[in-house]
């Protein structure tokens, strides 16, 4: 998918670099998450951010997406996370 979002494709303006770390951190700091789900890819391209990368299950994809909104107020978060079969 070329329109797939990448590591590239973020900002670097401080507004971006805090969202992507914000959510970053309520990522890592939820232990219930799985090793996979820590590692997702979280790219923040003006309003919008992309998560990206495999997780164990429905329920941790779900997670993960309600945590970025949580932390990314006032912007779009678009799911692409996949669940591993």
């Amino acid at each position: 998918n070329t329109d797939a979002k990448t590591r590239d494709d973020q900002w670097n303006d401080k507004d971006a670099i805090e969202t992507t770390a914000g959510i970053r951190r309520a990522v890592l700091d939820d232990k219930s998450l799985s090793t996979s789900a820590h590692n997702i890819k979280i790219v923040t391209d003006g309003d919008v951010v992309t998560l990206r990368g495999p997780v164990e299950s429905a329920d941790e994809k779900k997670r993960v997406e309600a945590l970025a909104m949580k932390a990314a107020t006032g912007k779009q978060v678009r799911n692409e996370i996949s669940v591993a079969r």
